[in-house]
């Protein structure tokens, strides 16, 4: 497949990186000394999954030299959407394809509005990965998994092949049929990991081994479930049970991306995190304190550069 990726950090680095391995026809759109490293060095994968380099590595800052592409990876921060989808236009062919693959849940339905519908496939992706230094990706857990769902109800052909490609390249890719359900199944976990990380300034251990903060980050949990249920989204039966025992099984030293960047003076993606969940319960009636808390806590540092 012919693919490209805009946004080469942890998510559209790895899985780029993956698919690069498996023969795969893959360009980034990067920028500053990540593309520069890239181009030079190639692309390091280091962590929890063992090490490897794929070298070399096409990487560009103008899109319009990839030209058309089979499938996009759009796997920029929440609080660049807009300004990325920018760079989507000259990767489009009549079938392309554009997966997105943000933490919140509103990317892809922001991008159906001036791509169509038809093209925008909405994707979660399970994995713990940053950029820790130019060109390098370090991986924070070994198993790494992207779920996504069409925005309109048909499977289009590509999708079903991306699927096929992504698993025998490595990771797993499962295909939903309910593309909120699947945003807000990871939402409801990765927004209180990374709020309660973020605000207390901790791995995941510590948390789970207190019981004021393990009892915070369950009450995280289940508010964010009772908003999307508030709202009509159709999730499993115990999925706030499931969650919390997730996060049990974790690695004691991982971070989430959110106090990785709170650590690095990088943007937030609070506001679109705990944000969206204070919001959200707002509009459906919901009380929403803890995550009210953690907005409290961080919004002050949401755009904080180094």
């Amino acid at each position: 497949m012919k693919i490209a990726v805009i946004g080469a950090g942890g998510v559209g680095g790895y899985f780029g990186a993956k698919l690069i391995q498996a023969g795969h026809d893959l360009a980034f759109v990067a920028r500053g000394a990540h593309l520069t490293a890239l181009q030079t060095q190639g692309l390091s994968v280091e962590g929890a999954a063992g090490e490897f380099t794929v070298r070399p590595v096409r990487a560009v800052r103008d899109p319009a030299a990839i030209g058309p592409c089979d499938i996009v990876l759009f796997a920029v921060k929440m609080y660049d959407v807009d300004a990325a989808s920018a760079l989507i236009g000259p990767l489009l062919g009549p079938d392309t394809l554009v997966l997105t693959l943000q933490n919140g849940i509103d990317a892809p339905h922001r991008l159906s509005r001036g791509l169509g519908a038809r093209r925008v496939l909405g994707g979660a992706a399970y994995i713990s990965a940053v950029i820790s230094r130019p060109g390098v990706i370090r991986l924070a857990a070994p198993n790494a998994r992207i779920e996504f769902a069409p925005v309109e109800a048909k499977l289009a052909p590509l999708a079903a092949e991306f699927a096929d490609a992504g698993n025998k390249a490595g990771f797993t890719v499962d295909v939903g049929d309910n593309v909120d359900a699947v945003l807000w199944k990871k939402f409801c976990m990765l927004a209180s990991l990374s709020g309660v990380t973020g605000l207390t300034r901790s791995a995941v251990g510590p948390i789970r081994d207190n019981p004021v903060t393990a009892a915070f980050l369950a009450d995280a949990v289940r508010e964010c479930v009772a908003v999307a249920l508030a709202r009509g989204v159709v999730l499993p039966d115990g999925l706030a049970d499931g969650i919390i025992k997730t996060f049990s099984r974790l690695p004691a030293l991982m971070k989430s991306s959110q106090l990785e960047d709170l650590e690095r003076g990088r943007p937030l993606e609070v506001e679109d995190l705990s944000g969206a969940i204070v919001r959200l319960g707002a509009e459906s009636g919901v009380p929403t304190p803890v995550h009210r808390a953690i907005l409290a806590g961080l919004i002050l540092h949401a755009g904080r550069v180094a």
